[in-house]
């Protein structure tokens, strides 16, 4: 898409002599009729370089720090405020898919690449958000975890199905899953995201809502446990996936351990599962900059 700026840039380059071209998938200027004389311009005064050609990606969410330095080849992890890294992609078989350098901005990670790479990227998310799966062997794309998640239990199953064969325990089971991240995930994030804010532009009422639904949601599960509306029993589901992140993070920003004893005990009984106590080693070293 062309934007004011790139018609600014190329007007004003049409005045200087400049003939437009294409660099890296983006138009801007390619010469302006004389190599020497563009060569001792820039060795005797100076020049303007134009970063059209480059692309910028805001990456935010509370795991965004261990999902970014687990994808890269550099350590992005101990980047400090307004420090940055330059960075590889690269595949299983450990070929370069793409780069970019990568800049800590204490609320989001800014990802700075070539505008081709964030094309390929909208080609497969058209509003350009992560997770995405592109299963080449399939020639499918799915997008969002939920999605992903269904996807994989689908076409690759493992030796545990996220999903129940029985269409009404399916619906049961989506609707947990909808439940937890509109309403606990959510509101969370919300509480969350106020404490990154400065001083002077803190959202009071906003907090107040979303802690408010947050104690609703609370007892709305606390009261429909016993009556079977969420996955009870050992198996562990979509739901599943979906309620220990949130109950994660929301148990640290407004506590429920003392209050809803059915809720702490759903989740105690899903945080013991190896796989969530890997998880969770393998992200302590950032818990530091969860602002909860």
């Amino acid at each position: 898409m062309r934007t004011a700026l790139a018609d600014k840039l190329a007007a004003a380059g049409a005045q200087i002599g400049a003939t437009l071209g294409s660099y890296a998938g983006a138009e801007t200027a390619a010469r302006f009729g004389d190599v020497n004389a563009e060569f001792a311009a820039l060795t005797k005064e100076a020049g303007v370089y134009d970063l059209g050609w480059r692309a910028k990606i805001k990456v935010t969410g509370e795991d965004r720090v261990r999902w970014m330095n687990g994808m890269v080849t550099n350590n992005v992890r101990d980047l400090k405020p307004n420090e940055g890294n330059y960075n590889f992609v690269l595949s299983p078989q450990g070929r370069i898919q793409g780069d970019m350098y990568i800049y800590q901005r204490g609320d989001a990670l800014l990802i700075d690449t070539e505008q081709s790479q964030r094309e390929a990227l909208l080609k497969l998310s058209p509003i350009g958000r992560f997770p995405v799966l592109e299963d080449t062997g399939r020639h499918q794309v799915a997008p969002e975890s939920s999605i992903i998640i269904e996807y994989l239990d689908r076409h690759y199953p493992g030796p545990i199905r996220f999903l129940p064969e029985d269409p009404d325990e399916v619906l049961r089971v989506r609707f947990a899953e909808r439940f937890f991240d509109f309403y606990v995930q959510d509101s969370m994030s919300k509480i969350v995201t106020d404490k990154l804010r400065p001083e002077g532009s803190r959202d009071v009422f906003g907090v107040g809502k979303a802690r408010t639904e947050l104690a609703l949601a609370y007892d709305a599960i606390e009261a429909r446990l016993p009556q079977g509306m969420w996955p009870s029993d050992e198996a562990f589901t979509l739901a599943d996936c979906a309620a220990l992140p949130a109950l994660f993070y929301a148990g640290k920003v407004q506590p429920f351990a003392d209050t809803h004893p059915g809720l702490a005990a759903y989740f105690d009984r899903i945080a013991r599962r190896p796989s969530f106590k890997r998880v969770l080693e393998e992200a302590e070293p950032y818990f530091k900059l969860f602002p909860g």
